[in-house]
């Protein structure tokens, strides 16, 4: 299962994972954030991803490495993954080396959503829309 939403809407982009993750839906995902990274204003944008439901990983790491878009986009300025598994610890840790990315490792959305407000406090945090992780069925 997948979701992918606006959190600030053109400004930080919220994607969950749960279950099995396997190529072909991390690819759709992929797509999805790059489409929707395009059509942003010329601003930077903010991804959130969480994993901390996802049980299985079945995309090798080489092949993750260079099926990843949205990683690629010149607007993607931070990645702040909220996770438990240190196998995506170990995956961004890899991607912050090979694709340049600034990374953020967190436990909790609390702890995502006050790490990025601290960061970046110019972004519109009172346009935010916390129920985007609750649709989601995930545990805030």
């Amino acid at each position: 299962m997948q979701a992918i939403s606006w959190y600030v809407p053109g400004y930080v982009l919220y994607a969950y994972h749960a279950g099995i993750l396997e190529m072909d839906e991390l690819q759709q995902a992929d797509n999805t954030v790059v489409d929707i990274m395009r059509g942003t204003p010329d601003h930077d944008v903010i991804l959130i991803t969480d994993h901390r439901d996802v049980v299985e990983n079945k995309v090798p790491l080489y092949k993750m490495v260079n099926m990843l878009n949205f990683a690629k986009e010149p607007n993607l300025n931070t990645v702040v993954s909220v996770q438990n598994s240190n196998a995506f610890v170990y995956m961004g840790k890899i991607f912050t080396q090979v694709m340049g990315l600034k990374y953020q490792f967190v436990n909790s959305l609390d702890d995502a959503v006050e790490f990025l407000k601290q960061q970046y406090p110019d972004i519109p945090w009172e346009e935010a829309d916390a129920s985007v992780f609750t649709q989601t069925g995930v545990k805030v």
